[in-house]
């Protein structure tokens, strides 16, 4: 019997701690802004927590929902799967940036619900990491 007060004080010290490593200042939730320098755009490091915390949360382009068929998160995925999405060194004629730009051709496939409006640094950093190639860096 006086193992079961030692056991949830440990249970209870255990969580604490696994709550307090798992929240940082550095997690990205739907909506927050992402910093784009003004060159030497990163996918890893830039397009994809672009793309996770505006395009890719529940109920959008997440790995569930496919909205609008397409999954965007994974480079070879939509590389494969949508060619048109983004088109090396030429920003304007990627489906991507024509969308999150709002110069899309067909007002239907601009963002829905956007969580934020996109700054236009992000606009921006989308558009040179095309032109920098849409490297998988």
């Amino acid at each position: 019997m006086k193992r079961i007060p030692v056991i949830i004080f440990l249970i209870s010290i255990f969580t604490i701690g696994f709550i307090q490593t798992s929240c940082d200042e550095n997690t990205l939730n739907p909506g927050d802004h992402i910093e784009f320098p003004e060159s030497d755009i990163s996918y890893r490091d830039h397009v994809t927590p672009f793309i996770r915390v505006q395009c890719s949360y529940a109920g959008c382009h997440d790995r569930l929902n496919q909205n609008y068929q397409y999954d965007l998160i994974g480079y070879g995925n939509w590389y494969l799967n949508y060619p048109n999405l983004f088109v090396a060194d030429n920003p304007d004629a990627s489906r991507f940036y024509q969308i999150v730009s709002m110069d899309a051709q067909y007002p239907t496939h601009y963002p829905v619900f956007p969580i934020n409006q996109f700054t236009e640094n992000e606009v921006d950093g989308i558009r040179t990491w095309i032109m920098e190639g849409i490297k998988d860096n």
